[in-house]
């Protein structure tokens, strides 16, 4: 009888051990999934989310490099320029939308020497004080409401000051107050000041998200252009930006994908290049 209980309770044990291996080797699977999920995000979200293919993005990318440096000095283009995303809509949307859509993108379009200026309501001197001990990375100069009408009313004046600064923003409370003092000097030049949260907490890490991120423009017309990369970056950076961007973008077209017919990448001086476009269905063709 001795033999025959010790004999079962190796079973069990046995068992046990026999189990434990197969829920370590399913823990291991589904970390080696997440990882996986993560270094490849580009890839994963054209295949997923944004209907592009990752192999027709990289040759289009290829091609736009090997132009640009073919037809470039390259002491023009040390800082590189931009290189756009062309979005062509069935259908434009209901109304223009002045305040820009913000879309991450892994490698920023702005370097350290951004000039950055931040519209404040008044009183001002609250604001700057924050600004002075938060000392946020590339604020140059916060502007109160008033200075902005005193100083900066003509037109002539508010186009200087959109020249003055490579990007605007301002505090996410007078942002409905901004588009009748700016007029169109700065909606022209695609400054609008981006909105952000103000506040001691989270200061340094608004800024830092406002400015490194691209923006999207919703126009009354059925054409949009989006700053994705620039010319100075690789291949490798520019694909990923797209990816990241174009995922982005169709969650704030209005019918989303449905509405985009297709998408080109450009440079100011080259033509566009095709990364995608809308299949129509075929129509049958009824027969007597």
């Amino acid at each position: 009888m001795a033999r025959g209980k010790q004999t079962a309770s190796k079973r069990k044990r046995s068992t046990k051990t026999k189990t434990k291996p197969s829920t370590t080797t399913e823990e291991q699977q589904e970390e080696l999934q997440l990882t996986q999920r993560n270094i490849e995000r580009g890839i994963s979200m054209a295949q997923n989310n944004n209907k592009l293919d990752p192999a027709l993005v990289s040759r289009a990318v290829h091609a736009l490099s090997v132009h640009v440096q073919n037809t470039t000095k390259p002491t023009l283009f040390e800082d590189g320029n931009n290189i756009s995303l062309i979005i062509s809509l069935a259908k434009q949307p209901p109304k223009r939308r002045v305040k820009p859509h913000r879309i991450p993108i892994p490698h920023s379009l702005r370097g350290d020497n951004t000039d950055i200026c931040v519209f404040v309501k008044d009183p001002a001197k609250g604001y700057k004080e924050l600004f002075a001990s938060e000392n946020p990375p590339n604020v140059s100069k916060v502007m109160s409401l008033k200075t902005l009408r005193e100083k900066h009313g003509r037109f002539e004046q508010k186009r200087n000051l959109s020249k003055s600064y490579d990007m605007f923003l301002c505090d996410d409370s007078i942002q409905l107050v901004l588009p009748r003092l700016l007029g169109k000097a700065f909606t022209k030049s695609k400054k609008y000041p981006i909105p952000i949260k103000v506040n001691q907490e989270n200061l340094t890490r608004n800024v830092i998200k406002a400015r490194d991120s691209t923006y999207l423009y919703l126009s009354s017309g059925d054409c949009l252009n989006v700053k994705v990369a620039l010319t100075s970056m690789d291949e490798e950076q520019i694909c990923e930006n797209i990816i990241e961007a174009v995922g982005a973008i169709a969650k704030f077209i209005p019918r989303k994908w449905k509405n985009i017919k297709s998408l080109s990448i450009k440079t100011d001086e080259s033509i566009a290049l095709p990364i995608y476009n809308r299949l129509e269905p075929i129509k049958k063709v009824e027969t007597e």
